[in-house]
């Protein structure tokens, strides 16, 4: 199965994030995120076989975690250089990456490599196409910069397949995996 691995905000900040692309989406030359999209992703697997994405899960969750549990929120809605509008999450992002590598380092251990520099904490609502001059999309943004969603903690990330279904891929949770903090785990002898 094509597997990806993301950090996915609750139901509220999802129908948030929802809205607001869709929002976004109504502007001309600017496609809306797809809904099952809407995460924080950390690093795409590529083809990976059950045994290996349940060997991964035990893996991810057998690993030290932080030291306490990643507080995060979401602020600012900004172009992206690569035509991306996303939205930046804010907190102990340190936390994030710190999991972000974990993640990294349990891939390999199953021999999938990943690049673990590759984690950006942001989330993509929306994407450019073509703009023509006097586009409202710039505008729009300016306005946007100073959204702000309410604050989670990251309990978990998911492990997410994505399908094809008449041409287009859609994504499926298969499993949150819970990060234990570090202090939480107990060496093994």
């Amino acid at each position: 199965m094509m597997l990806r691995v993301a950090f996915v905000p609750p139901d509220e900040v999802v129908e948030e994030l929802r809205a607001l692309s869709g929002r976004l989406g109504m502007l001309p030359g600017v496609r809306s995120a797809p809904n099952d999209r809407l995460d924080v992703p950390i690093a795409s697997l590529g083809n990976v076989s059950r045994a290996d994405t349940a060997q991964l899960a035990r893996r991810i969750a057998a690993s030290a975690g932080p030291e306490t549990l990643p507080q995060v929120g979401l602020s600012g809605v900004h172009l992206q250089p690569d035509g991306d509008i996303g939205i930046t999450v804010t907190g102990d992002v340190t936390g994030l990456y710190g999991i972000a590598g974990a993640v990294g380092k349990s891939a390999e251990r199953i021999h999938v490599y990943i690049d673990r520099r590759a984690f950006r904490p942001l989330l993509v609502v929306a994407q450019i196409d073509e703009q023509k001059p006097g586009s409202r999309v710039e505008p729009t943004l300016a306005r946007m910069e100073d959204w702000t969603c309410m604050s989670w903690t990251v309990a978990d990330v998911a492990l997410i397949q994505i399908r094809w279904h008449m041409g287009l891929p859609f994504s499926e949770i298969v499993e949150f995996v819970p990060i234990t903090p570090a202090r939480a785990v107990v060496p093994s002898e």
